[in-house]
């Protein structure tokens, strides 16, 4: 029998993960940023890995109702801005700061 086909969520090991770190990110965003900031997910251009991405965002905003804008270090230097007290500040929409 295949491998995969013998895995049966009863027999993982239990994995918190997308449980604590959305929740440790969210308390983050709350004690570093003023309400209704949004988590810049910093990625590499043409990332592949965005469904543990994805989860990662659904459940920031599900649970917690934070944002999360992913972007490439090249489009936070084209679109950020660095605010008077050190704030980055980034296109909210999803059409600016695309490539």
């Amino acid at each position: 029998r295949p491998f995969l086909s013998q895995l049966a969520p009863s027999r993982l090991p239990y994995n918190p993960t997308l449980e604590i770190l959305p929740r440790a990110l969210a308390c983050a965003a709350r004690v570093a940023a003023p309400p209704g900031s949004l988590i810049v997910m910093v990625v590499q251009p043409g990332e592949r890995n965005a469904y543990d991405q994805q989860w990662l965002s659904l459940r920031l905003w599900e649970d917690h109702r934070v944002r999360v804008k992913r972007m490439t270090l090249a489009q936070i230097a084209r679109f950020g801005r660095l605010d008077e007290d050190g704030t980055l500040s980034v296109p909210e929409d999803e059409e600016e700061g695309e490539e």
